[in-house]
């Protein structure tokens, strides 16, 4: 007995989803920062209206949005206009007994001497190896409040993340619609 037939998507819809991962900004190929997908989201939404990851990915479409490299070149830029830490005080008062093994178990670290180009530029090289998560993580290491230029970085950055995570769920989405699966 022979199986029915699946019925055959469109093959503008095929056409489309290969377009979009090709030339998506989540490709591993390495794509212009910035490269606007607005043409490529429109034809999509035809095929899955009402995705809600559509609805997150509509407001930088037309702009695009920068991908790893050109991140880790942007956070390479900041790293001379950071503030290089003050002089190390010389030791104060007694040095020795409890204060001195103190200082070999916890390290105390002053936000304001923290040698923040030194992190941005460990943070870049992580950004340029495609692991965003685990640069914004060094950035945030030290705790307190990062200086304004990486706190924007940091920020961008995140809206990578969460612009990867929207286009992965888009784009299962279409292949859904595409291979007639619900």
């Amino acid at each position: 007995m022979a199986r029915p037939r699946r019925p055959q998507p469109p093959p503008e819809a095929a056409r489309i989803s290969h377009s979009w991962r090709r030339r998506s900004p989540t490709s591993r190929r390495s794509s212009p920062p910035g490269f606007p997908f607005k043409e490529e989201l429109d034809r999509i939404a035809i095929y899955v209206p009402g995705n809600p990851d559509f609805a997150a990915l509509q407001p930088i479409a037309a702009t695009g949005i920068v991908n790893p490299e050109g991140l880790a070149t942007a956070l390479e830029a900041l790293v001379p206009s950071l503030s290089q830490p003050g002089a190390a005080d010389g030791p104060s008062g007694d040095t020795g007994g409890f204060w001195a093994w103190f200082g070999t178990v916890v390290k105390i670290r002053d936000l304001k001497t923290l040698n923040w180009a030194d992190l941005a530029q460990a943070a870049a090289l992580t950004a340029r190896s495609g692991d965003l998560r685990s640069a914004i993580a060094r950035l945030e290491e030290p705790g307190g409040d990062l200086p304004p230029e990486l706190a924007q970085w940091r920020d961008k950055a995140s809206q990578r993340l969460k612009a990867e995570g929207a286009m992965a769920q888009l784009s299962a989405a279409l292949t859904a619609v595409i291979s007639g699966t619900p």
